[in-house]
């Protein structure tokens, strides 16, 4: 008897064990998606005034470190959606053989002076835009890919229709 008593409470002990240490996984996971949303909730768009200087739709100009011109790169939208500020393409079609389309623009964050975005790109690889206000029709700047600069960015806000 007192061996079956030691066997049920070792297995109880190893029970509680592994019901630590799967309560330990699931608040981890939690605590992660937590802190992620919080990340992803600096995009809301708290004050409507910023929100009016933004909104609206751009043409985005581009140059590569080892060229001169200017080449047009596309027409996107930036727009809220709920809380959050949105943007999508409105026209790639101007988008050479040297760049690749945007699949999917995310993680855009403005605060007044600086404009920021990422570009899930169709080949896989992810563009950064980090862009600072020139003026209320204009923001300069650059995207990288890994850290590394890829090109030197314009972006014009089009006249409301």
């Amino acid at each position: 008897m007192a061996d079956q008593s030691k066997q049920k409470y070792k297995l109880s002990e190893h029970l509680k064990e592994i019901l630590i240490g799967v309560i330990v996984t699931v608040l981890s996971a939690v605590l992660i998606t937590w802190f992620s949303l919080d990340k992803v909730n600096n995009t809301k768009c708290l004050d409507p005034n910023l929100n009016r200087t933004i909104t609206g739709n751009w043409v985005q100009h581009l140059r590569y470190p080892e060229q001169q011109e200017w080449l047009q790169g596309g027409a996107y939208k930036v727009y809220i959606e709920g809380e959050c500020l949105a943007m999508s393409p409105i026209d790639v079609s101007m988008v050479g053989q040297n760049m690749s389309t945007p699949n999917e623009i995310i993680d855009v964050k403005f605060d007044g002076t600086e404009w920021s975005f990422r570009s899930h790109l169709q080949d896989g690889r992810i563009l950064v835009f980090r862009l600072e206000r020139k003026s209320d029709t204009l923001y300069e700047g650059y995207s990288y890919i890994d850290g590394k600069v890829v090109e030197e960015n314009q972006w014009v806000k089009l006249p409301n229709r």
